[in-house]
């Protein structure tokens, strides 16, 4: 049994979980060459630090249930349901794609220990019991949720995490909170059709996490927000566009993975990088916890 989570300090929370987060973005990388070339280049930049720390903190195990909210069509899903899990994918407007991830492993690797299940609605108003999972995860989706959809989100999740769970979302930051409507450079569709679309991004500054997402969350235990800046942006601006043309996801993605660096303390945060162009290339990642037993 979990004990229940108590409020951490957060330099405390980092050395407990870094190991794992190392060893993550190794495993995460590692599945995604196994699933195939074009997983390889399956998202931005940013979801080499967002997937293996959603990993590491959640660590999802055979008969966890874990929501994830605005699942797209991103292989994520699978990685967690390869561990045994059973995983929620739920997205509203984009493009469900668990089975078809699924069948590509199962074709490729065999068997997947856990399952994924396509769940088609709103964040903000989620088809499930009170309590019902253990597991929750929002990476990088609530930032196109227009209006408060967002909060009504976090509400949500809340309610839906079982005592003892844990809960993790990550979000594109920067110095001040903007909503803009953006033009993505990247495939959209993760690699599979290469097709584009312009959507809403909001960015979030430290208020506005808080009082965003954290705030809303009632109930959870805040345990930490660790925030991350793309260190080499020039480089990555150059990279982004030869990956693109000429889809070298083997070169592009493997210089990703030491590119992030965590902003440690309040000095670093107030010199978050403003938005240029569609992205800041920066990122809040929120670890929430519920006070009780799991597991």
């Amino acid at each position: 049994m979990t004990k229940a989570v108590a409020p951490v300090d957060r330099t405390r929370a980092w050395r407990r979980i870094a190991p794992r987060y190392r060893h993550t973005q190794l495993s995460y990388a590692a599945f995604l060459v196994r699933l195939g070339r074009n997983a390889l280049f399956a998202h931005y930049y940013t979801r080499t630090v967002e997937y293996p720390l959603a990993l590491a903190w959640l660590d999802p195990r055979a008969g966890d249930t874990l929501l994830d909210v605005g699942a797209g069509d991103g292989p994520f899903p699978l990685a967690c349901a390869c561990r045994g899990a059973r995983v929620l994918a739920l997205d509203r407007a984009r493009r469900l794609d668990g089975a078809r991830w699924a069948a590509r492993w199962h074709a490729r690797r065999g068997a997947c220990r856990g399952a994924v299940v396509d769940l088609r609605a709103d964040a903000g108003a989620i088809p499930l019991a009170d309590a019902s999972v253990q597991l929750a995860c929002s990476v990088s989706a609530l930032e196109h949720v227009p209006g408060d959809g967002d909060i009504a989100a976090m509400t949500e999740l809340a309610r839906v995490l079982r005592p003892g769970g844990r809960a993790f979302v990550s979000v594109e930051a920067a110095a001040a909170s903007v909503e803009v409507h953006a033009h993505h450079g990247f495939p959209v569709g993760h690699g599979l059709d290469g097709s584009r679309d312009t959507q809403l991004v909001r960015y979030y500054d430290p208020a506005s996490v808080q009082a965003r997402l954290v705030e809303p969350a009632r109930g959870l235990v805040h345990v930490a927000t660790w925030w991350f800046a793309d260190r080499v942006r020039p480089v990555r601006a150059a990279l982004d566009e030869a990956a693109t043309r000429a889809r070298w996801y083997s070169l592009a993605m493997p210089a990703a993975w030491m590119s992030y660096r965590r902003l440690r303390g309040a000095g670093e945060l107030a010199g978050l990088p403003r938005r240029t162009g569609n992205h800041s290339n920066a990122i809040a990642c929120v670890l929430l916890a519920k006070p009780g037993d799991a597991r």
